[in-house]
């Protein structure tokens, strides 16, 4: 008896790009709540009400929800080699916004600027200028 059985690559349930892009705008609203914490009688805390907002809103921007999110980060943390490639990215994406003047997350109020659509244009298949090449070595030896 033989079994057919297919060739075709699972996909994700969200798309390495937009993973890329979700993933990068947690860790910016991730930072900004850190660098804007909320007095507790002396005790400074996160400020989850910042944090739980902007979740919202890159959840509404990227029309998603936490379940889904959660769905394809298991997805993705069974597949390792996927879930390095996206965060390659990530990293790529996080430098750049770094490099062009967006290193400090307090400047940022509004998740539709925490990443341009211009900045993960550069990065193409895992592949960067060599320009941004060239700008991430100088600032990395400073």
């Amino acid at each position: 008896i033989l079994v057919a059985t297919s060739c075709k690559e699972e996909q994700p349930p969200i798309d390495t790009q937009k993973m890329t892009k979700i993933l990068t705008e947690l860790h910016l609203a991730e930072t900004y709540a850190q660098l804007t914490p909320i007095d507790k009688g002396g005790y400074l805390v996160n400020n989850t009400d910042t944090l739980l907002s902007l979740y919202a809103q890159i959840y509404k921007k990227h029309q998603i929800d936490s379940a889904s999110l959660k769905e394809a980060l298991k997805w993705y943390d069974l597949h390792p080699e996927q879930f390095d490639k996206v965060y390659e990215n990530v990293l790529t994406a996080l430098s750049i916004l770094k490099v062009t003047g967006l290193d400090s997350a307090a400047k940022i109020t509004d998740t539709t600027t925490l990443i341009s659509d211009s900045a993960l244009a550069i990065i193409d298949s895992n592949k960067m200028s060599q320009r941004f090449k060239n700008r991430l070595r100088r600032t990395d030896t400073l």
